[in-house]
């Protein structure tokens, strides 16, 4: 076994995460939300303009005039809509999952309970709704998190859960110095003279 495996390893596996990468997680999920909504909006004006849909509802209008004023209100309430449910989806599908949304698990962090078991659907709703909680006072909730010893924000305290790094890194302080001692050329070996001939006078 080697000096370095028998040297006590510090590691990260397990530990509160920090605001930064939960930052850097949350950006990531924005992205790919963006992402999914604008390529759903697209489809759904390509749908409405020259589709199924445009087809369906234009029938029913032909049929019952009536409907003229609905078939305005569902091309403003409907795509909404939509985007909404599919933002809260998509973290409550992938924190119910297995804890990580696809920035959290890029990231390398995890959505636990605090005793350390896997969250349920039920936190996992309530810290989706917790979301807004944390945003309307000028993101309060979120920097919540900087002054929390666990690190963690309002939505995290409502749901009964805490965010930790889900991989395993260890800090070795001793990285450069070891590095710095590969590079520098090997000691000159020093010049011993041999010991002297008692056998002589």
């Amino acid at each position: 076994m080697s000096r370095r495996d028998a040297a006590p390893a510090t590691s990260m596996l397990g530990a509160h995460a920090g605001l930064v990468s939960r930052l850097l997680a949350l950006l990531i999920d924005i992205a790919l939300l963006m992402l999914t909504l604008l390529v759903g909006n697209l489809l759904w004006s390509s749908l409405l303009v020259a589709g199924p849909v445009r087809w369906l509802t234009a029938a029913l209008v032909g049929w019952a005039p009536g409907l003229e004023p609905w078939r305005a209100a569902l091309g403003l309430i409907l795509p909404p809509t939509l985007g909404a449910l599919t933002v809260v989806g998509y973290f409550l599908f992938f924190l119910t999952l297995g804890g990580q949304t696809v920035g959290k698990r890029i990231i390398g962090l995890r959505v636990v309970s605090t005793d350390g078991r896997r969250i349920s659907t039920l936190q996992a709703l309530v810290r989706v709704a917790g979301y807004l909680v944390s945003s309307a006072p000028l993101y309060i909730g979120f920097l919540a998190a900087l002054f929390d010893s666990e690190r963690r924000a309002w939505h995290d305290r409502l749901a009964g859960t805490v965010v930790v790094y889900a991989w395993e890194a260890r800090p070795d302080e001793r990285f450069l110095a070891r590095q710095r001692s590969a590079s520098a050329p090997a000691p000159a070996a020093r010049r011993t003279d041999p010991p002297p001939d008692r056998g002589r006078h």
